[in-house]
């Protein structure tokens, strides 16, 4: 092969290893035992964070944030099943389903607890309902605009209502 050819391969190999290692080599599937989901760890140290975006949010809504937070310990996002990369999971989608699946995932991508959780919108719901289930894996919630209580008990909350004329 020429020293042209050569350089070229080596180049284009290069170049290769530059878009991939851009590409978040930090993503990964995990298998959660009826399906996979994908998530990023960035980061190192204790306690892991881990975060769980609202409704319709994939991870990379939330990459801000964690990416500040990973200068200081290890930070997990992930997409829930159905979601960016993530096989769609078995239904009925609830947040005891949703709360157990991140459970398995944290435990198969062996990531020690207890997490600090971090919730936004229906992800604060999720983080709610993990800590109730997995208490020994909860060292505390950060709820980022969450839904109403109610949601939780699957009670309705009425609106407060003005009795002032």
């Amino acid at each position: 092969m020429s020293k042209r050819k050569t350089a070229l391969s080596v180049l284009l190999v290069s170049a290769a290893v530059c878009v991939m290692a851009n590409t978040a080599p930090s993503d990964r599937l995990v298998n959660v035992g009826t399906h996979h989901l994908q998530m990023r760890v960035e980061g190192e140290g204790t306690p892991v964070v881990v975060i769980d975006g609202g409704l319709g949010d994939q991870m990379v809504k939330l990459q801000p944030l964690q990416d500040s937070l990973a200068r200081f310990t290890c930070v997990v996002a992930y997409n829930r099943a159905g979601y960016g990369q993530s096989e769609p999971g078995p239904l009925p989608r609830d947040a005891a389903r949703e709360a157990d699946e991140l459970h398995t995932l944290l435990q198969e991508a062996k990531l020690p607890g207890p997490y600090v959780l971090v919730g936004h919108s229906l992800g604060a719901l999720n983080a709610q309902v993990f800590a109730a289930r997995y208490p020994d894996d909860a060292a505390a919630m950060v709820l980022m605009d969450p839904p109403p209580a109610g949601f939780i008990r699957q009670i309705v909350i009425r609106p407060v209502r003005s009795e002032l004329k």
